[in-house]
């Protein structure tokens, strides 16, 4: 996402920076329009003055105004020269400036295009691979909880199978279940052979005795 965060701002600078020019370019056109009219209005304004000292002079029979007026008519000429070739000249700066800017214009936005062409692409990645990221983990849950169920069915086995150590206190008192029984065994044993040892008579007297 660093790299989309780049080229977003990236592209904001193209759009400042196109932004920036436009700028300048109307002021300019501003310019150029407030001086080709001035340009203009003069240059009309010279021709006009021309074309009435030229008529004026034509008419006029006075002996050495016509030479007196050719000077004045010729400097005009060269005002009105001046004029045109200066229109001329911030026509033409006008004329490269509009091309400049708009080469330019079309650079930005060839380049403003590649960079958003760019940022969805790498933003349609990233959802692909937020979306195979999210696969995957619930599949490693799937699996984990598979894993989960045999540890806790093999936990059972083991404690159902495999024999569980005794503790201490354990084994004692079953050693002393274990001597207890015999001593009662062997009690019972000794009175059964004490019984067995005494005279047959006695045993009968005790039986008559019994009945």
């Amino acid at each position: 996402m660093n790299e989309v965060a780049a080229l977003q701002k990236e592209v904001a600078e193209i759009v400042a920076f196109q932004g920036e020019i436009d700028k300048l370019r109307k002021e300019e056109n501003d310019e150029f329009k407030k001086t080709k009219i001035q340009l203009d209005n003069g240059r009309e304004g010279v021709k006009a003055a021309i074309k009435i000292l030229q008529e004026y002079y034509a008419n006029d029979e006075t002996e050495g105004h016509e030479s007196g007026g050719s000077t004045i008519v010729g400097l005009l000429e060269v005002i009105e020269s001046d004029l045109a070739k200066g229109i001329t000249e911030i026509t033409s700066t006008e004329d490269a400036a509009v091309a400049a800017h708009r080469i330019q214009t079309k650079k930005n936005q060839m380049e403003k295009k590649t960079k958003e062409a760019d940022i969805k692409y790498k933003l349609k990645e990233a959802a692909e691979l937020e979306k195979k990221l999210a696969g995957a983990k619930s599949d490693l849950e799937g699996v984990q909880n598979e894993l989960s169920a045999i540890l806790s069915y093999w936990a059972m086995l083991q404690k159902q199978c495999i024999a569980k150590p005794e503790t201490y206190e354990e084994r004692r008192l079953r050693r002393l279940a274990e001597i207890t029984g015999l001593r009662e065994a062997l009690k019972i044993l000794e009175e059964e052979t004490a019984f067995l040892q005494k005279p047959t008579h006695n045993r009968k007297l005790r039986g008559a005795g019994k009945k």
